[in-house]
């Protein structure tokens, strides 16, 4: 499953949701989540281990975000890359 999440993950249980194999996409202003001295950050580590995480560049860029200072093993992807994931997942879950 892909899920997107395009909100912040502050109070939000939607990681818990997300399963062993899973890709995840984090795109508009969830993307502020992704830095690597916020509180989720060992969060989104643990999760890194066990699904594929992604950012949209795009989104990142817009923000202002250095993708060097996202928590390690989120990639970076453009929107050919976000095309290519809804292509490659049958079930695509949106969080908003």
């Amino acid at each position: 499953m892909l899920h997107l999440i395009a909100h912040s993950l502050a109070h939000s249980p939607v990681l818990a949701r997300i399963s062993t194999g899973d890709s995840v996409l984090f795109l508009e202003n969830a993307v502020y989540d992704l830095h690597q001295n916020t509180p989720l950050a060992v969060t989104l580590r643990d999760l890194g281990t066990r699904s594929e995480l992604y950012a949209l560049a795009p989104d990142l860029r817009l923000r202002g975000i250095d993708p060097n200072a996202l928590v390690s093993g989120i990639r970076c992807i453009e929107d050919t890359g976000f095309v290519e994931l809804t292509l490659r997942h049958r079930i695509i879950k949106t969080w908003h």
